[in-house]
């Protein structure tokens, strides 16, 4: 991949207007946010930004079967800068109105307000660039989606990317040529979803385990009975998936019986009416001496059904890899959650910001919105 333009590579910045894209995708309850993650990651570059004099006006969204407003994350903001915020949607601005001040942040409302953003719509990427002078991205979690405010404003006005995007894809570029040994773990529930990342996996790592709901699929495909358990009909994928020496499913699950209770079995012996709910010790155990043993680890997405509670196969390899002498990157919501309810994130390399834009890039090795800036012949920067 040729090398992400940055923000210094747009000259200085005092008095421009900044479009900045950022990642303010968060769990919001009451008009509070209720984890900071990705907030935390933006607030460099916003200092950054102010610092430089810059005139910067947020993009981005919150919410996205329903569009809520992004209010919260500008208050959010409040103790650290120079903030205000618009209560527009970018396609309702008009350059004129956006009269910021050197080093102030200026929010707009959600750009999923503006109709049109889902479907790219030239003239709203379009309008959106006429608000700034510049535009950089440091939105890595949505730059997998061909949305109008991702792909349309390098066309017209220089850009960059943010610090914290160059991060974002340096780590994950790591997988692409990586020391070994390297030991991945993916976990979720659809095996669609995760395939590619799993195929592009195949000729890159020394072991992948594959756990959650997919180890399910792959059950079924071993001629397994998996019960009630959650798991895809793709039996001929899980088929070729296997047919590399190395993949490895769990062997022990731990499972809910008919009559509600838990026990752990091999997983060949599940039978009818039952329901894997998740990893068993022995499993993550074997997990995690292979990572002891792993120069690079990948994990991405829980070992078993983490959203109702079963949590322990999860949690004892988020300890576990938190330990390791490895390079660990780490995504997914679940992973992410786990990770934070144990107050370990500090102890892990890289923490990815994105879910299905890891994923993405893992698989494919860029994503559109950074093909959108490298790929486009932009206007002369001064």
């Amino acid at each position: 991949m040729k090398e992400l333009p940055d923000i210094e590579s747009l000259g200085g910045l005092r008095g421009k207007r900044v479009v900045l894209h950022a990642g303010m995708n968060v769990p919001v309850a009451g008009g509070l946010v209720v984890n900071d993650f990705r907030l935390k990651r933006l607030l460099p570059t916003l200092k950054m930004l102010s610092l430089a004099g810059a005139r910067t006006i947020v993009i981005g969204h919150l919410g996205s079967e329903e569009p809520k407003t992004v209010e919260p994350i500008a208050k959010y903001f409040e103790g650290e800068l120079k903030v205000r915020f618009l209560g527009k949607p970018p396609h309702t601005l008009l350059a004129k109105e956006v009269n910021a001040k050197d080093g102030e942040v200026l929010f707009a409302e959600n750009v999923r307000m503006s109709p049109g953003e889902l479907e790219c719509d030239e003239l709203l990427g379009k309008h959106i660039a006429s608000l700034g002078d510049v535009y950089v991205n440091e939105d890595f979690a949505v730059s997998h989606r061909p949305h109008a405010s991702i792909v349309i404003p390098p066309r017209y006005i220089p850009c960059a990317f943010g610090p914290d995007f160059i991060k974002e894809v340096s780590e994950l570029s790591k997988v692409e040529d990586p020391p070994r040994p390297f030991v991945a773990f993916i976990g979720g529930a659809k095996i669609k979803t995760k395939l590619p990342l799993v195929e592009s996996l195949l000729k890159k790592a020394d072991k992948i385990f594959i756990c959650g709901a997919l180890a399910n699929t792959l059950y079924k495909s071993m001629g397994f009975e998996v019960g009630l358990s959650l798991a895809d009909n793709e039996i001929d994928e899980g088929k070729r998936i296997l047919e590399h020496e190395n993949v490895f499913v769990p062997e022990d699950v731990v499972v809910q019986m008919e009559d509600g209770t838990h026990t752990t079995k091999q997983a060949g012996e599940v039978r009818k009416g039952e329901r894997i709910m998740d990893a068993g010790h022995n499993s993550v155990m074997a997990m995690a001496e292979a990572a002891n043993c792993a120069s690079l680890v990948l994990w991405n997405g829980p070992l078993g059904n983490f959203e109702i509670g079963f949590k322990t196969g999860t949690d004892s390899l988020a300890s576990a890899l938190s330990e390791v002498r490895a390079h660990t990157i780490l995504g997914g919501g679940d992973t992410i959650a786990s990770i934070e309810s144990l107050g370990i994130l500090e102890k892990f390399d890289f923490v990815s910001t994105g879910g299905g834009a890891m994923l993405d890039f893992l698989a494919k090795g860029t994503l559109v919105g950074i093909d959108a800036i490298l790929e486009t012949e932009r206007p002369h920067q001064n």
